[in-house]
């Protein structure tokens, strides 16, 4: 699942990927491709809940970022099409703006994914607490940052649970 997650990110227009792992570490990187776009970076506290993984992974960014998108492992459904649809609604928001920015997909009201922060959130998405929740807090605080992105597709809100 993962692989497949990786490969269309890869294949994807974004600069760079960066995957975090935990459980299991050494049998995800086995079957990943190696790519220039791709960084690995290992979250030893990953039982604490998914903002850890979050929090390792923003802090790898460096201050030339203007924005990441958090994309989830478990959405083997979402196509590189889908990515870069995303990927450019979110480069579109941005450009040539300086103020804070998320982009979330909602399909028929629901929130999916990827969500798209601007580098204005990235301290508040490293201080994340050591939680399941992921980024909502952020999303719910700053509404009225939010730009919504009406897809017509399940893929940005179908996952799979292990």
């Amino acid at each position: 699942m993962i692989s497949r997650t990786i490969v269309q990110l890869l294949a994807s227009t974004t600069d760079r990927v960066v995957l975090v792992t935990g459980h299991e570490k050494e049998a995800v990187e086995a079957v990943l491709p190696t790519h220039s776009k791709l960084s690995l970076v290992y979250n030893p506290d990953y039982t604490t809940g998914l903002n850890s993984s979050i929090s390792r992974g923003i802090a790898t960014l460096g201050q030339d970022v203007e924005g990441c998108c958090i994309c989830l492992g478990d959405m083997p459904f979402l196509a590189t099409n889908d990515y870069n649809y995303v990927f450019k609604a979110f480069e579109n928001e941005i450009k040539n703006k300086s103020e804070p920015t998320i982009l979330t997909p909602i399909y028929h009201g629901q929130p999916g994914h990827p969500v798209c922060f601007s580098h204005h959130f990235f301290s508040e998405l490293v201080a994340l607490p050591l939680t399941d929740e992921g980024a909502k807090s952020i999303v719910k605080k700053h509404r009225g940052t939010v730009r919504i992105l009406n897809v017509e597709s399940t893929r940005f809100v179908r996952d799979i649970d292990i």
